[in-house]
């Protein structure tokens, strides 16, 4: 399917795309953007149950990730797969209890060892921003530019367009009234860590 993105709006390229684990229609979304050459590197944040259904998404460079992980417990397998210049690249990241937490600390850790890299698109559901916002301000390095693109959803049918009114998406959302609180907890209780972010204009 081809996302479409409003081409009147102002778009700044930026130097990388990162997608967050989770809903399928996030990857197909940054893939599509990928495809577009609105980026000249893709990174996706890859869960141990995405790992099977990862082909499907049809990405740049086939890549096995079932076969290419199988001697890794399943319960350390979570991934960032990264695509550049018709190369993949495929590395294990910690990964803890909380998983937002976890994937910006792995991003962050990912980012200071490419120092080229100026200025990232983060990529996640709408209602999964405000918490992601928050631990990108709070462990991105200073010197990267952040901006934030919500996925359009996606049914099951494969329309690019649903409704918030389910109980489904009712429940994500009211679950991060539960979640916010505590990761603000984790992060300002970080051994008196100094937070430090500037987000720059939401829009992409």
């Amino acid at each position: 399917m081809q996302w479409q993105i409003d081409p009147h709006r102002h778009v700044t390229e930026p130097d990388l795309l990162f997608v967050l684990a989770g809903l399928e229609s996030r990857k197909s979304f940054a893939l599509e953007l990928y495809r577009q050459r609105r980026a000249p590197i893709l990174l996706l944040s890859v869960g141990r149950f995405e790992l099977r259904k990862f082909p499907l998404l049809n990405p740049p460079v086939p890549v096995d990730l079932l076969e290419r992980t199988a001697l890794i417990p399943p319960p350390l397998r979570h991934f960032f797969v990264s695509f550049e210049s018709g190369e993949v690249s495929v590395e294990r990241i910690p990964h803890g209890p909380l998983g937002t937490f976890s994937e910006i600390r792995a991003l962050s850790a990912w980012l200071k060892s490419r120092p080229r890299i100026a200025s990232v698109v983060v990529i996640s559901s709408a209602y999964h921003l405000p918490r992601l916002r928050l631990c990108c301000w709070a462990m991105l390095p200073a010197s990267v530019r952040v901006k934030f693109l919500p996925s359009p959803c996606q049914t099951s049918a494969g329309s690019p367009a649903c409704s918030f009114w389910t109980w489904s998406n009712l429940t994500l959302v009211l679950s991060e009234f539960v979640k916010i609180p505590l990761y603000l907890f984790v992060i300002l209780s970080g051994a008196g860590r100094k937070l430090r972010r500037t987000t720059g204009d939401p829009n992409f």
